[in-house]
This record gives structure tokens, sequence and C-alpha cells, in this order.
């Protein structure tokens, strides 16, 4: 039983490494964006997979306000008539 848990500690350190390492270098890509509540913002729209027919479809949504920033660069988003977007988005820049 001994070797079997030191095979699992070692797995369990391994996968926390890896983690550390796919972690940092993401947040390598992540900048500030200096974004404030009251912020006029556009919203992006992401497809799984983008056909030929979608290839003219536009990449960005309305004109949102931020409301509330959210700890971890989550933001609260709502239109310009006050109607709050029921989704967290997370904006990266």
């Amino acid at each position: 039983m001994i070797i079997f848990d030191e095979r699992r500690l070692r797995a369990l350190h391994n996968v926390e490494l890896y983690q550390g390492l796919i972690s940092r270098a993401f947040d390598k890509k992540v900048r500030p964006t200096g974004l404030q509540e009251g912020d006029m913002v556009l919203k992006e729209i992401r497809a799984i997979i983008q056909g030929q027919r979608e290839m003219s479809r536009l990449n960005w949504s309305g004109l949102f306000i931020i409301k509330t920033i959210l700890p971890g660069g989550a933001v609260k988003l709502m239109n310009l008539d006050g109607e709050e977007y029921n989704r967290y988005k997370i904006l990266i820049n």
C-alpha cells in the first residue's frame, strides 16, 4: 500500500505543478484594462465553430454599460435602457 500512496502523492504533485504552469502561461496574456463602472463597452460574440455562412456575421454585440466590476475581472453589464444583462462577462484585454 505504501507504493500506491507514494504514486498518488507524486501524481497529485505533478497535477499541481502542471496547473501552476498553465495558470502562469494564461496570466502572461492578461493585461489590465483600466475599465471602471459606468464605462461603455462592446460585448464580443463568440461562436464555437465558424462556418462559411458565419464569416460575414458581426463579432460584437450592442453597446453596454459596466454596472459592477466583480473580483477576478468579471463584470455585470446593462444596456443603455438600464436593463441588466443576465450573464457575467470577463473582460480580458
